[in-house]
């Protein structure tokens, strides 16, 4: 399935363009697909900071405490659907360290199956489904 999906992000330009962006800013070879989405692939190396400073964006050093809400980063998605969702997903994730919850909002009526999947594929945890409201914590390094 991860492989279905690769390939179809890569056939639409508009999806590949934006995976292309998302490598670019998270320190990914621009085509590849990022290791820590296949099984056994190990997590490509980039760049860490030195102890103290803040993370860079997609570098998970530390579990946060969750906020006084129950979630820690919040986004309302709108109406995107199933590939700008994910990606935009992606990158909404990948600022969170590990344990972190964000609250997502999607007006897309297929939301449910496609975080369901998503997060299965990419160890996210699906904490609660009442949609269109949507909390996923961020995965353990």
């Amino acid at each position: 399935m991860r492989e279905n999906l690769f390939e179809h992000i890569q056939r639409r330009d508009c999806t590949r363009t934006s995976w292309e962006r998302f490598n670019a800013r998270e320190g990914f070879d621009l085509t590849g697909r990022p290791g820590c989405l296949w099984t056994g692939g190990a997590a490509p190396a980039r760049l860490t900071s030195a102890p103290g400073s803040p993370a860079p964006p997609g570098l998970v050093g530390r579990a946060a405490p969750e906020g006084p809400a129950g979630w820690d980063d919040e986004w309302d998605a709108g109406d995107l659907g199933c590939g700008e969702l994910t990606l935009g997903l992606r990158a909404r994730m990948n600022k969170l360290f590990a344990g972190q919850v964000l609250r997502l909002v999607t007006g897309d009526p297929g939301a449910l199956e496609d975080l369901s999947s998503w997060c299965r594929l990419t160890g996210h945890g699906l904490v609660s489904a009442a949609p269109p409201v949507f909390l996923i914590r961020r995965r353990e390094v």
